[in-house]
């Protein structure tokens, strides 16, 4: 993220373009609502799940928001509070399996690489297309695809729908993954 200021002449805040995560000096200002953050989670005792008790997104997973901003995770939130910034490429994962769970000692920085793997771990099922298929399978599914010379042209031995099937997985992640030069793999990197 680029280091911009968001305050304009006047002191109030200006709308971020980009939609970039909010710094952790906005997020502890006293005009961001955190006060009111706090407020819509059930605070227990310090090993218990904290539930978000407003909205959420379709996922399950708590909603809020800053001020003029987009939606956040509410988890995410809970994390930059008590901790600042996330490092640039990682994400907060939660150790409790509950996407509601907003307790700092239930959330941990990670990789989607680790998130992958907590997934296949716990047995949650695999819920992120991106990760339905294993390394060998992708290069598999990338054979079935022929270059035939031209400027980034191909030609498919067998449509996606056939190969999908043979996979278990939608024909719209086949189609996806033959556009794609980056796949994340069930082992949780990308090939």
């Amino acid at each position: 993220m680029k280091n911009i200021s968001h305050l304009d002449k006047d002191g109030n805040y200006k709308k971020d373009e980009d939609y970039k995560l909010i710094t952790h000096t906005m997020i502890t200002d006293k005009y961001t609502g955190k006060e009111r953050f706090w407020s819509k989670i059930n605070i227990k005792g310090p090993n218990d799940c904290w539930d978000w008790t407003a909205g959420l997104f379709s996922n399950g997973y708590g909603q809020f928001q800053f001020c003029e901003y987009k939606p956040r995770h509410a988890h995410v939130v809970a994390w930059e509070l008590t901790n600042g910034n996330i490092p640039k490429g990682k994400l907060i994962l939660h150790k409790c399996d509950n996407k509601k769970c907003c307790n700092p000692n239930h959330l941990y920085c990670g990789t989607y690489g680790d998130n992958v793997r907590d997934v296949e771990n716990r047995g949650l099922g695999n819920h992120h297309i991106l990760s339905s298929l294993h390394e060998c399978e992708i290069w598999l599914v990338r054979k079935l695809r022929l270059h035939t010379g031209g400027e980034g042209k191909f030609k498919y031995k067998f449509p996606a729908t056939f190969v999908s099937k043979m996979f278990k997985v939608h024909p719209s992640t086949i189609s996806r993954l033959w556009r794609s030069d980056r796949w994340l793999c069930k082992e949780g990197y990308y090939v």
